[in-house]
């Protein structure tokens, strides 16, 4: 009995060690997914899948994912990203280098809308999992790096296999929006007009260019958005310049910088609200640049001409800009025409006040170069006002008849933009005439038409004057200018100023009457005629000679005749 005990005691301990044994392997075998593994290798499963969770975060701290242990999760504060391309290597189970094999890759695969990629049925193993950061999305800045995961993976409690393996790789995506507001000075006056601004990454001037919006003084706002065309700006340095704005406004220079840094990001690019106000609560301003003005002011419907010697006044007038605190060079340049002399008389006015400046005149004859300039602190308090330069010119010797004389002028400015310059495509000008005589005589055999004297006039009557011989009018007891034939006949004026006029006959040619005043018109064309104003005498009546021979015999007879008279008056008397 004793025996049979023993032997029976023997065998139940056998049997109790083999089912300790063989327990692990059984136990693999029924846990894990709810799928049934058809082989096994030392009760791992043969395959399993590897499911990649991308997830993108829109803030500059990315949060970890704790106690990961290969099953699904759910987190909040993120979604999928989609466009993330994957390779995975297989390496050895015991590896634990990251660093992105030489060798051929096993599986490739790109995350879908909702940021899943599968691998499916992998060969139990481990694998090394390397996102593609040469193909990322616009805008990520965070790329995850290189892992190792074992699929399939033990369980966390260690009681079976995880098939599906879940993991969830991470990077931070961020894509701003940017705006500002423009000003347009006087926009209601000018509609219509445009201003273009462009948009670089990198530092001024070296920036590729991302985007380029133009703005009209049509726009109620004034607003001026950038989105790179949907997709938003990533992370990194930027500016805005103007390059090209409407005339009359002024391209305004200054650059526009800010950073889209990770706090920046825009959730809905749809939506049109920016998450970057580049210059806060201030505008871009855009302000009229002046167009100066410069005229001739002589007003006497004469075409803008003047005798020689005579002044003339010339004033340029300009708006000094809204902006003038902007400027650092606001400057008047006249190069003179040889053929005017400068006669000073140089001032500048603001409403008759007169405005500071510094000059630089030119002598007094042969034209020359005159420069005017003006600081911003001399025209600060004047801004938006109307500026007055004006200065004497007056015609010389070297002057063409009925040439015009313009005077030009360059005015150079900068307002911040860098120096540019404005001149008068139509310049004002001066000019003077002259007329040509000929005199001739009604004696076709005259040969010499030297020495008839002529005054010119003007006007009538009380009004009427004579020019001098300084090209000035007055009466004729001052010092009138005489003209006086050649032999030819010749004679001439050079000088005057467009209008009409009179020559008056003062000596007439030897042998000839005195003629009638002759009216003339002095013109652009007046002085350069192939047929001169013919200016004709006529000879005087020659009468009888008085004190000769045939004058004692008229007398005698005429005596004789008397007396006979008188004898005969007597006898009829006595009768």
């Amino acid at each position: 009995m004793n025996k049979l005990f023993k032997w029976i005691a023997t065998i139940f301990l056998a049997m109790l060690m083999f089912a300790g044994a063989t327990r692990p392997i059984l136990t693999s075998a029924v846990s894990g997914d709810d799928d049934t593994p058809t082989t096994e290798v030392n009760g791992r499963p043969a395959t399993g899948d590897l499911i990649i969770h991308k997830l993108q975060f829109n803030v500059d701290e990315i949060p970890n994912i704790e106690n990961h242990n290969g099953e699904e999760l759910t987190i909040t504060g993120t979604k999928g990203l989609a466009g993330v391309t994957f390779n995975i290597y297989k390496v050895a189970d015991d590896a634990t280098d990251t660093t992105t094999p030489a060798g051929a890759v096993v599986g490739t695969g790109v995350t879908g809308t909702d940021g899943l990629l599968e691998f499916p049925g992998l060969t139990a193993g481990r694998y090394l999992v390397v996102e593609d950061i040469e193909s990322l999305p616009f805008g990520v800045t965070y790329t995850s790096p290189n892992f190792l995961v074992d699929v399939p993976m033990t369980k966390v409690d260690g009681t079976g296999w995880l098939e599906k393996v879940h993991v969830y790789p991470k990077n931070r995506l961020i894509v701003a929006t940017v705006d500002f507001y423009k000003f347009f000075e006087n926009k209601e006056e000018n509609p219509n007009k445009t201003a273009t601004f462009k948009l670089y990454k990198g530092t001024s001037p070296g920036g590729t260019l991302i985007e380029e919006k133009i703005v009209n003084t049509n726009d109620a706002t004034g607003r001026v958005y950038f989105d790179n065309a949907g997709q938003g700006l990533e992370v990194g340095n930027y500016y805005i310049v103007e390059t090209a704005v409407d005339a009359p406004y002024g391209l305004n220079n200054k650059v526009i910088t800010f950073e889209v840094t990770n706090g920046d990001h825009d959730t809905d690019l749809q939506d049109g609200e920016a998450t970057i106000h580049a210059l806060g609560d201030k505008k871009f301003n855009n302000y009229l640049l002046t167009e100066p003005n410069k005229e001739n002011t002589d007003d006497d419907n004469d075409d803008f001409s003047a005798n020689l010697g005579e002044i003339v006044n010339w004033n340029i007038d300009v708006r000094i800009p809204a902006n003038i605190s902007d400027y650092t060079e606001f400057q008047f340049t006249d190069d003179l025409d040889s053929r005017l002399d400068y006669a000073g008389g140089l001032t500048a006015t603001v409403d008759g006040t007169a405005v500071e400046f510094t000059k630089t005149e030119p002598a007094m004859t042969g034209g020359g170069t005159l420069v005017v300039a003006f600081t911003k602190e001399n025209l600060a308090n004047y801004a938006g006002k109307m500026l007055k330069i004006s200065f004497n010119t007056k015609i010389n010797e070297t002057a063409e008849m009925g040439e015009k004389i313009p005077n030009n002028f360059v005015f150079e400015f900068d307002n911040g933009s860098g120096t540019q310059t404005k001149t008068d495509p139509t310049p004002p000008y001066t000019q003077t005439g002259g007329a040509k005589f000929d005199k001739t005589s009604s004696d076709s055999t005259l040969e010499d038409f030297s020495g008839a004297e002529f005054w010119i006039y003007r006007g009538s009557g009380a009004a009427k004057q004579y020019l001098q011989t300084n090209y000035t009018w007055g009466d004729g007891t001052a010092n009138p200018m005489v003209l006086v034939s050649d032999t030819n006949g010749n004679f001439e004026i050079e000088g005057l100023s467009f209008g009409n006029y009179s020559l008056e006959e003062r000596v007439a040619l030897p042998g000839h009457m005195l003629r009638s005043d002759f009216d003339f018109v002095v013109s652009a064309d007046s002085y350069g005629v192939t047929n001169p104003h013919e200016i004709l005498n006529k000879t005087q009546i020659k009468l009888p000679e008085t004190g000769g021979m045939g004058t004692i015999a008229f007398t005698i007879a005429g005596i004789g005749l008397m007396a006979g008279a008188v004898k005969l008056y007597r006898k009829e008397e006595k009768e």
